[in-house]
C-alpha cells in the first residue's frame, strides 16, 4: 500500500489513514470545505447541507475498524452508528472504497466538445474487456461511461443521430481500480495494481485565463494526457485548446513531464483520404490480445499517421511541433481511432493509445520489437 494517495478530486496527497468520516444523524450543516473546493472550482452559488464530520483522531482504537492492510475502514461513535463514509480532509469529498491501497493515477482526456471524449471514454471500457493484461473496475465518481456504454451497446448504428453519439459532458472524475496481470520481468518485477482516474475536459474550458486557471490542476497532475482531435472539424480548434494550454504552461520554463497520446478520433469519417493508406494506417494493431504492446510498431504506425495525414495539414504540422516542445520528441505518438462502424458502437483501436500511456507508467507490458512466436 502506498504511504500516500493522491484526492481525485482536490489532488492533495493524503497519507495513510489521514481521513474524516461523515456523520450518519444529527444536524445538518454547510460544510465549509466542500464549499471552499466548489467555489475554487467555479462553483459560485454552490448550496448544499450536510451530516457534520468527525475527525477519527479523537476515538479510541477499540472504534477503529482496519482492513487486513491496515486501512482505517469505519469509526464507531457514541450511539453505536458505525461511520464508513470516508471523506477527504481537505476537501471533504467522499472517497470510494478502498481509497488508498493503490497509488493513483490520473488521465485527462482532452477536446472540443464534439470529439468525442465521453463516447471514446466508453468505447476504452469497453475494449478493455478483452484484454488479458488487466482488469477495470468502476468503483467511484461519475458513472457516466459506463451507462453511455450501456446506451450505445443496445442502439443501432441507424438509430445513432449526431445528438446520440455525443452526450452532455461531465467533468469527472471517473475512477477504476486497475487490477493488472503483467509478466514479472527486471521492468517490471512484482505485481502493481492502481487506481486510474478520468476527467473529460472540454476544450472550450481553455479558451481564456480565468478557465484554465480553473483546470490548471486537472492538466498539472495528470500521468497522462489523451488529446482527442475531430477530423470533420477545422483542425485549427485543436491548435487552439493546445497551444492555450501550451502558454499556459510554459510561463514557468518547464517541460511538462508527462506522455501525450494525439488521437484523430471517428476514423471512420476519414473518407476525404479515398485510398488504402488511411485504412492501413488505422487497422494495423500494435499488439493482440495476449502479447504486449510492441512499441516499435507503435512508433512505425506513428510514422505512418504522420505520413498520411498529419503532413498534409499545417495546422497538425503546427500542433505536433508544439507538442514536441511541451512533453519532448520520445513522449508523444500519434494513434488512429474508431468508436462506430456500420453496425454500430464496434470501437478499433480506442484502447491502443490508453495502453501505451499505462506502459509509460509500467501498468501494461511492452516490449520493443516483436514477440517471439
Amino acid at each position: 500500500m502506498p504511504k500516500g494517495s493522491m484526492c481525485p478530486y482536490c489532488f492533495k496527497i493524503i497519507w495513510k489513514n489521514n481521513v474524516v468520516f461523515r456523520k450518519k444523524d444529527g444536524e445538518k450543516v454547510t460544510d465549509e470545505y466542500i464549499k471552499a473546493y466548489e467555489k475554487n472550482k467555479g462553483n459560485e452559488d454552490f448550496s448544499r447541507n450536510d451530516y457534520k464530520y468527525v475527525d477519527p483522531a479523537f476515538f479510541p482504537e477499540h472504534e477503529k475498524k482496519y482492513s487486513d492492510s491496515n486501512l482505517l475502514l469505519s469509526i464507531r461513535d457514541k450511539t453505536g452508528n458505525e461511520l464508513d463514509d470516508r471523506l477527504c480532509p481537505y476537501c471533504h469529498s467522499e472517497f470510494h472504497t478502498g481509497f488508498g491501497e493503490r497509488e493513483t493515477f490520473p488521465f485527462s482526456v482532452i477536446g472540443n466538445t464534439n470529439a468525442g471524449k465521453t463516447t471514446y471514454l466508453s468505447a476504452i471500457s469497453k475494449q478493455v474487456k478483452n484484454s488479458i493484461f488487466l482488469n477495470l473496475i468502476h468503483v467511484g465518481g461519475e458513472k457516466t461511461i459506463e451507462r453511455y456504454g450501456e446506451v450505445l451497446d443496445k442502439t443501432e448504428f441507424k438509430d445513432l443521430s449526431d445528438n446520440s453519439k455525443s452526450t452532455v459532458a461531465f467533468l469527472g472524475p471517473y475512477i477504476y481500480d486497475a487490477i493488472t496481470n503483467i509478466p514479472v520481468t527486471k521492468k517490471t518485477p512484482k505485481k502493481k495494481d492502481a487506481t486510474l482516474v478520468f476527467y473529460d475536459l472540454p476544450g472550450e474550458s481553455f479558451k481564456n485565463p480565468e478557465d484554465i486557471s480553473k483546470n490548471a490542476s486537472y492538466i498539472s497532475h495528470s500521468s497522462g494526457w489523451i488529446f482527442l482531435i475531430d477530423p470533420t472539424m477545422d483542425h485549427k480548434n485543436a491548435v487552439s485548446v493546445f497551444d492555450s494550454i501550451y502558454n499556459s504552461f510554459i510561463a514557468s520554463g518547464n517541460r511538462h513531464k508527462t506522455n501525450i497520446a494525439l488521437v484523430i478520433n471517428k476514423g471512420d469519417l476519414l473518407t476525404d483520404i479515398g485510398n488504402d493508406e488511411y485504412f492501413t494506417a488505422m487497422q494495423q494493431r500494435t499488439y493482440f490480445e495476449k502479447e504486449p504492446l510492441d512499441l516499435q510498431l507503435v512508433k512505425k504506425n506513428s510514422d505512418e499517421i504522420r505520413r498520411v495525414i498529419v503532413n498534409k495539414s499545417g495546422d497538425l504540422r503546427a500542433l505536433e511541433a508544439n507538442v514536441s516542445k511541451f512533453f519532448g520528441e520520445k513522449n508523444f505518438s500519434w494513434f488512429i481511432t474508431s468508436c462506430f462502424n456500420q453496425d454500430g458502437f464496434k470501437p478499433i483501436n480506442c484502447e491502443e493509445p490508453f495502453y501505451w500511456l499505462l506502459s509509460k507508467i509500467g501498468l501494461y507490458p511492452s516490449v520493443d520489437g516483436p514477440t517471439k512466436t
